[in-house]
């Protein structure tokens, strides 16, 4: 069960209509030729190269196009009209299993570069970096949990926050759970995950911030997978929350899970108006999906 935080206008987001609202590009230019894509097709773009950028179409992702938004969750924690959430269960062996829950959203907001710890506070301030701009943004955001399960019973779980993440055991006393079910905090804009509510600082000087606004059950709204980890083969399974009666989806959708490419646009050049960098530390406000802050 996740909180997202009370400020962030970015919220979880339906895979397919960021598919839909985007273009395959290499090296800025469009790819031609292509059939309409989906999930159960976009692994066709891989004989390009993993350099295929999903580039946002049309309305610039500056000015923040309500399809970038994604989908408020409604008091009970459902997102509706979207699926945001994939969940893959891993057979590791005869007694252990991996659960993830991987959370999409179209958009990446980094942190305000005004809202950071010295050094870096006091080399920005004078700068045209200290505006209060928000840097390590991008389109397309993927995070994730990871639940082990030992004999049919949780033992840990992973929390991933930018390029890392951590760890804890299921007993640890940091971990609140209702109903036995864990409980998430997303941060703002960045949407990295924790167990607890709060300020949490990253890579040295970056700081995150988590409080329970909307909450999300992301079961609720998710497609759920079986991974074999011998033959990397993905199949869809039916979620516990779908009548056995409803019938088969039309395709099998696993075709995504194997695109190579980024989840949105490549990372502005320094050249272009929408750029910024950090003085000193290289820090952009755009970067790649898949790297918050690297120059």
């Amino acid at each position: 069960m996740l909180w997202l935080h009370s400020d962030d206008q970015y919220m979880p987001s339906d895979l397919l209509s960021h598919i839909h609202h985007t273009t395959p590009m290499v090296d800025g230019e469009p790819i031609p030729g292509l059939p309409p894509l989906g999930l159960d097709n976009l692994e066709i773009l891989n004989v390009f190269g993993d350099q295929v950028a999903l580039t946002a179409d049309e309305e610039d992702p500056i000015i923040h196009p309500k399809w970038l938004l994604g989908e408020t969750p409604d008091a009970a924690g459902k997102i509706h009209n979207a699926t945001p959430c994939i969940a893959i269960l891993v057979e590791k062996s005869d007694i252990e299993l991996d659960a993830f829950y991987f959370y999409f959203y179209s958009y990446n907001e980094g942190g305000n570069i005004t809202q950071v710890l010295d050094p870096l506070a006091g080399l920005i301030r004078d700068s045209k970096a200290g505006s209060g701009m928000h840097f390590g943004d991008h389109v397309g955001d993927w995070e994730y949990n990871m639940i082990r399960y030992r004999d049919g019973k949780p033992i840990g779980i992973f929390f991933s926050q930018h390029e890392d993440g951590a760890a804890y055991d299921w007993e640890d006393p940091i971990l609140s759970k209702t109903d036995g079910r864990p409980i998430i905090y997303s941060a703002r804009g960045s949407h990295a995950n924790y167990p607890i509510p709060g300020d949490h600082v990253h890579a040295a000087v970056l700081i995150d911030y988590c409080d329970e606004g909307p909450k999300w059950d992301p079961i609720l709204s998710a497609y759920f997978y079986h991974f074999d980890p011998d033959t990397l083969a993905l199949r869809p399974v039916i979620p516990p929350n779908q009548p056995a009666s409803s019938p088969p989806p039309a395709s099998n959708l696993t075709s995504f899970f194997y695109f190579s490419g980024i989840w949105g646009d490549k990372k502005y050049p320094d050249t272009d108006p929408r750029q910024e960098t950090v003085p000193y530390f290289g820090i952009k406000r755009f970067v790649d999906e898949g790297g918050d802050y690297g120059s």
